[in-house]
Order: structure tokens, then sequence, then C-alpha cells
């Protein structure tokens, strides 16, 4: 049986240069800050947050706290698990940040992923959510460690936040990525890439590849903050069918305006 985690104060958990941790797994249904304004730090060569399997996974609350989660790699699922309580949820991962299976990470307050990549496993369907607060998707600041994840085929990813910045690589061949707003911006910055281009496999035959993926960029927005979506120049989407395979599709929905500077492929 898997129950709730709760955290009651500050937890640090780190590795060291002379003793690394390989890795650091939290499996429950509910992450939960009782501590108030904490400040708790995991980190370990690989993170593994996973949940369990359900329907309606559990709706995180608001709180003051913070938690950070740092590794070269950090794996998100399978299953359905809730950061409750936090005001700000960050993943740090050097290399990647990988959705494994099929399952939900949703976060109380605002979410910053900050990695080189962002990808899934072969056929995973992921969603992250922090639909009352800002997502941020940025570059990693730490320095590149181990062997960089390597992105699976026809995944599905969706990453919601009440607003949401892009500025980091999405690589998904033949995947879906959705990237989704509930109450204002979506900014994809300078930098940011999303590749769901068509590869040809290692075992294909003769050189006929995967199609291309689709996107869907989706800005909902208030009467205070319109969902606008601003694609600045220097971002790109690819939707590329690999040789001998169609391109893919990209559909973009605005509340408000849609201002598209960036290069698209397909």
């Amino acid at each position: 049986e898997i129950y709730t985690l709760s955290l009651h104060d500050a937890l640090p958990i780190s590795s060291s240069n002379a003793t690394p941790i390989a890795q650091i797994a939290l499996v429950a249904p509910t992450l939960n800050n009782t501590g108030g304004a904490t400040v708790s730090t995991l980190s370990a060569n690989t993170i593994l947050l996973g949940g369990v399997p359900s329907s309606t996974p559990a709706t995180p609350t608001a709180g003051t706290g913070s938690i950070a989660f740092q590794g070269q790699e950090i794996d998100l699922g399978p299953g359905s698990l809730a950061i409750s309580g936090f005001g700000h949820t960050s993943l740090e991962a050097s290399t990647a940040v990988v959705g494994k299976g099929v399952g939900t990470l949703t976060t109380s307050g605002d979410l910053t992923i900050a990695s080189r990549l962002i990808t899934t496993d072969t056929g995973a369907t992921f969603a992250v959510s922090a639909s009352s607060g800002q997502l941020a998707l940025t570059g990693s600041q730490q320095a590149a460690g181990g062997s960089a994840a390597t992105p699976g085929i026809g995944g599905s990813l969706s990453l919601t936040g009440q607003t949401l910045t892009d500025q980091t690589s999405i690589v998904m061949p033949s995947g879906i990525v959705a990237l989704n707003t509930t109450g204002g911006q979506l900014t994809l910055s300078s930098g940011a890439v999303i590749d769901v281009a068509g590869v040809t496999p290692s075992y294909a035959t003769g050189s006929h590849g995967t199609p291309g993926g689709s996107v869907l960029l989706q800005a909902a927005g208030t009467n205070s903050a319109p969902g606008n979506i601003d694609m600045e120049s220097g971002a790109s989407i690819s939707v590329a069918g690999a040789p001998g395979a169609d391109a893919g599709r990209i559909d973009i929905a605005a509340t408000g305006n849609a201002n598209l500077a960036g290069q698209f492929t397909g």
C-alpha cells in the first residue's frame, strides 16, 4: 500500500562529490507540505517522482514553502502525484526531464522545470500541471553530467500553467506536445525548441521513417489577463515528417492575440 508523504519541516537531502546519492525515489499519491514556509531540497544523480494509477488525481492545495528536486535526470511517473502545500516547486536536471508511462504531476503554486531536454519514453502519456501558478520551462544552470536520455518515439506530453514561458528544448519524435495556459500569457522565448519531427528508426527497412507529430499552443485568458500567445524570433517548432512520411500539424488557439515570429518546419 502507498501512503501520502507529509513534510513537517525542511527536508535537505543532497549528494556530495565524494558520496553521491545514486537515486531518490518518491512514489505516493500526494507529497504534502505541512511545515509552512520551509525550504526543502532533494538532490541525487537520478530523481524519480512516481504516483499511483488514478483517473482522478489529487488536487494540490496552496502553500508558502518551496521544494527543489535536483539531479542529472528527473523521471516523472508512472502514476499520478500531487505536490501540495508549496508556493514554488522546481525540477532541476542537468541532462533531461523524462515522462514515464501514463501519469500526471500536479503542483500548487509556481513550477519551474530547468533542463536542457524535456521528453518522454516511447509511447508514454504524461501531463504536468501548475494551473494555479506560473509554469517556467528553462535551460539547466547545472553543469552537464551523465549521458543524455534518448527521446522516445510517439509519446504524448501536456504542460499547463496559469501562465507559461518556454525557453528550452522539448524533443519528442512523432509525438504530441500541448502547451496550455488557464489564465494568461503563453510565451515561446528565443531559444525555445519544440521538435516532434519524424525519425527513421534503426530497425526501419529502407528509407521510410515516421510521420511528424502534432503541437498545440493554447492560451485561455481572463478579464484582467488576456490569453495571448507570443512566439519570439529564435523560437522554433518542427512537425516535419521523416523521409517517405507525412508532416504533422500545428494548432494555435488564443483568446487574445497570437504573435508568431518564430520558425515553423513541416
